[in-house]
């Protein structure tokens, strides 16, 4: 995957655009990476208390790098999108746009921090560690369904958004 940290589009729409667009994408790849990690966790073995985490530990940090890394670059993308002037054709979808992206790839994030909380949590479990603490996993179980619930309601809107993005030229 290769992230753009800062976007320059030297105050070009289309280079924007084009940017969005590739931004779109890897923010697809990592999403892909983060379900593959989820369904992982949350396998019919971990729920019949196999609890197998260990090689999803790894995983985590890496995708939490890529995460902060397109989230830094969409925040830019917004940034540069709210700095054109308001007669630019299309500001309003591209500012529209980078906003919300923004706070899906946040949500996505924070998503990925809660899972590996719950990893720590699983793995206490299944060694029986005594900082194994049921409360604790059920707290950030819940916390960790709020925010995929963000993350979604933000993918929804951005899926509606893409259709006039793209169309526009």
């Amino acid at each position: 995957m290769t992230i753009a940290i800062k976007i320059n589009t030297m105050n070009d729409p289309q280079a924007l655009k084009q940017s969005a667009i590739t931004l779109t994408q890897d923010a697809q790849t990592a999403l892909g990476e983060y379900l593959d990690l989820h369904e992982r966790l949350f396998s019919w073995k971990n729920r019949f208390g196999w609890n197998k985490v260990d090689d999803l530990k790894p995983a985590i940090p890496v995708l939490l790098e890529k995460l902060t890394e397109l989230t830094a670059a969409a925040k830019d993308g917004l940034a540069q999108a709210q700095s054109f002037e308001e007669t630019i054709p299309n500001r309003v979808i591209l500012v529209e746009f980078y906003g919300l992206l923004s706070k899906y790839l946040d949500f996505l994030r924070q998503a990925v921090q809660v899972m590996e909380r719950l990893c720590g949590h699983i793995e206490a479990k299944s060694l029986k560690k005594e900082s194994y603490k049921p409360a604790a996993y059920e707290g950030d179980l819940a916390i960790y369904k709020q925010k995929v619930d963000n993350y979604q309601l933000y993918g929804v809107e951005l899926n509606a958004l893409i259709s006039r993005l793209t169309s526009y030229s």
